[in-house]
């Protein structure tokens, strides 16, 4: 299950890796008491499980309070790829001399942990795969022994940042502590972003096995909002296993003369005991 970057920043800064300051606001109300205390300009981040979210008006930027509160009241009331924005992470915008990315993911064909990064951070992985696929730096892992202080120096001199070399293994270290805890499937940064003060995490993604659920509190607590639900105010319901099927059923309901009344999507391979509850 991916967690919401908002809640996989607290786990991160718990860990000591650095992030811009800044909270999560569900409310004007919210955002007006937290520009308060953050320094203009500021980056207002849509919190959907909507990957590319800066290409579909989910990131914008806001140059001082009034533009902050015209910009959010705009995200509250829209929607991306078919999910409602209810919450925003507001945060102070970095000056940003180079992007950078580093992430773990299991390798199942070794059974072991891959750590991957790449000096072309910004983009999703599988685009840096398929543009720079030159520049990915990939350590097996064994999870008897971890990663060790010596492998993320050694990245850190790939990636060319050797005088940063030991915040990177200490973010590095951080992360992957991270990834064993709460038994992830994918824990990233991209980008980390190398400043004139040195590396900071400007956006973070978990996703935890859905397997772990029973030792994992923030899955149950991700379970609860497993839905996507948005009410239409039409006359047929639609339900669907995938955001993309689901809005496919709404288009040709459209296209056939019928309003739907509703986007709710319930995710793929649901359970009768899933779509029970979607029903309800």
């Amino acid at each position: 299950m991916k967690i919401e970057e908002y809640a996989a920043r607290e786990i991160f800064k718990e860990h000591g890796i650095p992030v811009p300051k800044g909270g999560v606001v569900s409310s004007l109300e919210e955002l007006e008491d937290l520009t308060s205390t953050l320094k203009f300009p500021l980056v207002l981040k849509a919190q959907v499980p909507v990957a590319s979210r800066g290409k579909k008006g989910g990131i914008v930027f806001a140059e001082d309070r009034r533009d902050a509160l015209e910009k959010a009241r705009h995200l509250f009331s829209s929607s991306i790829d078919g999910f409602p924005v209810r919450s925003i992470l507001v945060v102070e915008k970095v000056d940003v001399l180079k992007e950078l990315y580093i992430g773990y993911v299991i390798d199942r064909g070794e059974r072991k942990v891959a750590l991957l990064a790449s000096p072309y951070g910004g983009m999703d992985l599988e685009e840096i795969s398929r543009e720079h696929p030159d520049t990915i730096i990939k350590y097996l892992l064994d999870p008897l022994v971890g990663l060790k202080d010596y492998m993320a120096r050694n990245v850190a001199f790939k990636l060319g940042i050797k005088s940063l070399s030991k915040q990177f293994t200490s973010i590095a270290k951080a992360l992957y502590d991270i990834f064993i805890k709460y038994d992830c499937e994918l824990a990233e940064i991209n980008p980390l972003a190398l400043t004139n003060e040195g590396l900071i995490a400007l956006d973070t993604r978990m996703i935890i096995d859905d397997n772990a659920a029973l030792r994992q509190p923030l899955l149950q607590e991700e379970k609860r909002r497993e839905f996507a639900y948005v009410d239409l105010g039409g006359n047929i319901g639609i339900i669907g296993n995938g955001a993309g099927l689901t809005m496919a059923t709404m288009d040709i309901v459209a296209h056939f003369g019928g309003k739907p009344a509703n986007f709710l999507d319930i995710g793929g391979g649901a359970r009768a005991d899933k779509v029970e509850r979607a029903l309800k």
